[in-house]
């Protein structure tokens, strides 16, 4: 039996309050303060010094992501755009070029509502082969290569792979492809192939040096892991909740 004199302590009380918290509501918490921790306005300019990485940016080339297709079976079946397939649609996109198609299993999606799709990517995935008509897929690096233009350019686990000094310039031909962009951006180190690691205020920072027009859409936790944190950046006004 525990006291009343300590029943009576703020203390008490706040620890009560939060054990009688759903782990649902801790996590709509949590992800709040997220949130709000990294859609601060900026105001100043802030230098571009990502974590950096200890391995060898040469060994993760086209043949090393071709590889990891054949033989990763998450990558044949995952792709992160996927969960804004329906966000994305309510803008009604006359075209969508995905950067870094991966599996192409987004820009099929999006084909069968009858939106021309274009997956760019510089691997070929074995399933990329089996698309629906109005979906087609391009051989591309992104560094070296144009963007075909589009109504809507969006990526989602692909910026977070380019290294530090190809960021930028990266970023501007995106920006200039398309006039509606959606990006979501891994912001943790992955052990193998994260190459540009930047918090999501860092991230938002170097989009509004091309656009000043963009926003942070979200943050969140990905498998509810506190340092797999991901953001997704946009500049399309009144886009829905995730």
């Amino acid at each position: 039996m525990i006291p009343d004199f300590i029943r009576g302590t703020v203390l008490f009380r706040a620890a009560r309050a939060l054990l009688k918290r759903d782990q649902k509501n801790i996590k709509k918490s949590y992800q709040t303060a997220l949130r709000a921790s990294h859609s601060i306005e900026l105001h100043f300019d802030i230098a571009l010094t990502p974590k950096t990485p200890i391995r060898d940016v040469a060994n993760l080339s086209s043949v090393y992501y071709s590889d990891v297709h054949k033989t990763n079976s998450s990558y044949g079946d995952n792709n992160w755009m996927l969960e804004h397939q329906s966000r994305i649609m309510e803008i009604n996109p006359i075209s969508v070029i995905e950067i870094g198609c991966g599996n192409g299993r987004f820009i099929a999606a999006v084909a069968r509502f009858g939106t021309n799709a274009v997956g760019l990517d510089w691997a070929r995935a074995p399933s990329i082969d089996s698309l629906p008509d109005g979906a087609d897929f391009r051989v591309c690096n992104i560094i070296t290569d144009d963007i075909p233009t589009g109504d809507l350019i969006c990526s989602a686990d692909v910026l977070e792979h380019i290294p530090s000094d190809d960021i930028e310039a990266v970023l501007s031909k995106i920006v200039k492809a398309g006039p509606r962009q959606f990006h979501v951006i891994s912001c943790y180190d992955d052990g193998h192939s994260h190459l540009t690691i930047l918090p999501p205020y860092m991230w938002l920072t170097l989009f509004r040096k091309i656009d000043p027009s963009f926003k942070i859409d979200d943050v969140w936790l990905r498998r509810d892991d506190p340092n797999q944190i991901v953001v997704s950046v946009t500049n399309i006004p009144n886009l829905s909740s995730r």
